[in-house]
C-alpha cells in the first residue's frame, strides 16, 4: 500500500484519485452519457468500501461481496449498456456475470491474505483478519473452482452451447501454473506467496485474455 508505506503522501494520493475520477467522468460523457447512472453507482460502491462512515472493507463477508459486485457486476452492466443489450433477461445477466463475480471475490480475498499483517496491525477487520488466512484461502479456492467449472455446468443444463467448451479446454493449461501458485498460498498463506501468485496470474491472464479476444473475433468473422 503506497500511502501506508509512505511511498506517496496522502495529499498526493488524494489529488491523483480526484484526477482519475474526473478523467473517467469525462470519458463516460464522451462515450455514452447513458452510462452516468452506472458510473455513479460504481463510484458509490468504491467510496462506501473504503471511506467513512461506511468503510465496508472492515465488515467481514461484505468486504469481498462489494468488491465482486463493483469489479465484476458493474463493468459487465456497463458493457451491456454500450452494446445495447441492457434489456436482456435478468436471469441471463446473472448467469453471465456470476463467474466474473466469483473470480473477483476470490481475488479480493487472496489480496487480503497478502495484506493480512498490515490490516491486523491497522485494526482493519477484513474477512481474512476475522477468520484467518488459511480459512480465507480455502474460501477463495472454492470460488475459483466454482467459476472455473461454471461453463461445464451451464452446458449440461443447456445454457451454453457445447461448441464454446472448446475455449474452456484451450484455456485450462494456462491455469495450471496459477493453480500451483494457489497451492503454495494454501500451504503457506504468506505475503510472498500471494505476490508470486498474483504475478503468475497476471502473466498467464494476459495470454488467456488475448486468446479469448482472438476466439471472439473469429466467431464474429465467421458469422458474416
Amino acid at each position: 500500500m503506497p500511502v501506508a508505506s509512505g511511498r506517496i503522501t496522502p495529499q498526493t494520493a488524494l489529488i491523483f484519485s480526484i484526477s482519475l475520477i474526473i478523467s473517467c467522468l469525462v470519458l463516460v460523457i464522451l462515450v455514452d452519457i447513458d452510462l452516468l447512472p452506472l458510473f455513479f453507482t460504481y463510484f458509490v460502491f468504491g467510496t462506501a468500501y473504503s471511506a467513512p462512515p461506511f468503510r465496508l472493507k472492515t465488515v467481514p463477508v461484505v468486504d469481498f461481496i462489494v468488491s465482486g459486485v463493483g469489479a465484476g457486476f458493474m463493468p459487465f452492466l456497463m458493457g451491456l449498456e454500450l452494446t445495447g443489450k441492457s434489456s436482456s433477461h435478468i436471469s441471463s445477466i446473472i448467469l453471465g456475470v456470476l463467474p466474473l463475480m466469483l473470480i473477483h471475490c476470490g481475488g479480493h480475498i487472496i489480496q487480503a491474505v497478502g495484506d493480512y499483517e498490515v490490516d491486523r496491525k491497522m485494526g482493519v477487520h477484513t474477512f481474512v483478519v476475522r477468520y484467518g488466512r488459511k480459512n480465507a484461502a480455502v474460501v477463495a479456492g472454492f470460488m475459483f473452482l466454482s467459476a472455473g467449472f461454471s461453463p461445464l455446468l451451464y452446458s449440461v443444463f443447456g445454457l451454453l452451447p457445447y461448441r464454446h467448451l472448446f475455449m474452456f479446454f484451450t484455456l485450462f493449461p494456462l491455469s495450471v501454473p496459477i493453480i500451483k501458485r494457489y497451492a503454495d498460498v494454501l500451504k503457506e498463506p504468506s505475503t510472498k506467496n500471494v505476490i508470486d501468485m498474483q504475478k503468475t496470474a497476471t502473466k498467464y491472464g494476459i495470454i488467456g485474455i488475448t486468446v479469448m479476444l482472438g476466439y471472439t473475433l473469429l466467431l464474429k468473422i465467421a458469422s458474416f
